[in-house]
């Protein structure tokens, strides 16, 4: 697939800008990542914005278009604290 050929044809919907980013070699987040594997197996969305219905397919649950969402994980409230330490240690090794 190449870029010009989703700028030109491609509808927008997400995942679009997402792909052209790919394709010009930028670096994505996961959610992009899925976002544009998602625009890209169903052919730019051309045939409309809707649940591709690929029950099978690993990213089914967090792809744009889905009915079918992964329920969110649910933390203790010793996991949120321990989050939040861990977090904000990294953050004080940056600086």
């Amino acid at each position: 697939m190449k870029k010009e050929d989703v700028e030109k044809y491609g509808i927008q919907a997400q995942g679009k800008q997402e792909l052209i980013d790919f394709l010009e070699g930028k670096e994505l987040t996961k959610n992009q990542c899925i976002k544009a594997k998602c625009y890209e197996c169903n052919n730019g969305y051309t045939d409309g914005r809707n649940d591709c219905v690929i029950f099978d397919c690993p990213l089914y649950g967090y792809s744009p278009y889905s009915s079918h969402k992964f329920a969110k994980r649910k933390m203790t409230e010793e996991q949120v604290q321990r989050s939040r330490q861990n977090l904000s240690k990294a953050r004080d090794n940056k600086l």
